[in-house]
């Protein structure tokens, strides 16, 4: 179906997401950190990027900032995951272009809906089917 990057300090994160996601049937690539955010997104083109927000080095609105700045990057779909408490980091990563921002901890289910519906609103080509909008709004539904 999709291409999902996952980009997370926590390797934990980072299995049960691939995990989830590729029973789903999507391909999952991951990295441990936002330094080859870009240049990763940029080759690979995944359908949707998941972007942890406190990371060594980068973080992730910094390298959010990258991505919406570079226009091989610009139109890929960013979900922001955080354990940051506060509207101030989701209006800032809002205001710098991500679809969504998910505080952890999260249901998994509807995360995974969520980043579904990401690769539905996202303009482009998208793998998932218009038969799986059903099937993802009662995921919603049932959560």
């Amino acid at each position: 179906m999709g291409r999902i990057l996952v980009v997370d300090d926590d390797a934990s994160i980072r299995d049960l997401l691939t995990a989830a996601f590729e029973i789903e049937g999507h391909e999952v690539a991951t990295l441990p950190d936002g330094s080859e955010a870009v240049e990763r997104t940029a080759a690979w083109q995944p359908h949707v990027l998941i972007l942890d927000v406190m990371m060594p080095g980068r973080d992730g609105f910094e390298v959010l900032d990258d991505l919406k700045g570079d226009a091989r990057t610009r139109d890929v779909p960013v979900v922001m995951l955080t354990a940051l408490e506060g509207a101030d980091g989701e209006e800032r990563g809002i205001a710098g272009g991500a679809a969504y921002y998910v505080h952890k901890p999260f249901h998994l289910d509807l995360f995974v809906a969520t980043v579904e519906m990401c690769m539905l609103d996202d303009g482009r080509d998208t793998p998932v089917e218009n038969a799986d909008i059903t099937l993802i709004r009662d995921q919603l539904g049932d959560l």
